[in-house]
């Protein structure tokens, strides 16, 4: 074992976090780090808003939506997914939301986001009041990075 004098310590972390030296007050080794790394060039970067796709036996319709990971399901507004005949509902949800608790109606709904065909099902509530007529949650998220910055 080697021993260093406190101020030798400091450098060395200091230099292993810009050099990827591996170092045992890190738990993550390089090759965990490049695995890491590897795995999230594989997912498609999206915005905080992103133009998709709805897709309805009524006809396809392109809207913007909200990418919400805050949010834990998917949420349609009601007329916009009436237009587009997901009116059959599979059951309610108890939503818990800035505005208090909901029972929600939930609906089946296929969509595209960014080339990527998702199937999920999402709460349908009155959004007509709010910016973006659809909001992704982040259950429908997974293979996606978020950038926050860009929208």
């Amino acid at each position: 074992m080697i021993f260093f004098p406190k101020k030798s310590l400091k450098i060395i972390f200091i230099l292993s976090s810009f050099l990827f030296i591996p170092n045992p007050l890190f738990s993550q080794t390089i090759e965990s780090a490049v695995t890491s790394r590897i795995e999230n060039e594989n997912r498609i970067v999206i915005k905080a808003v992103e133009q998709i796709t709805l897709i309805s036996e009524k006809g396809n319709k392109k809207v913007k939506a909200r990418i919400d990971t805050g949010a834990t399901q998917s949420s349609i507004d009601e007329n916009l997914a009436r237009q587009l005949g997901f009116d059959t509902h599979l059951g309610k949800v108890n939503v818990i939301s800035a505005n208090g608790s909901k029972l929600r109606p939930i609906v089946e709904i296929t969509y595209e986001l960014s080339g990527k065909k998702i199937k999920s099902l999402f709460t349908v509530a009155d959004r007509s009041q709010l910016n973006f007529p659809v909001l992704i949650g982040r259950e429908d998220l997974k293979g996606f990075l978020i950038d926050p910055v860009d929208e």
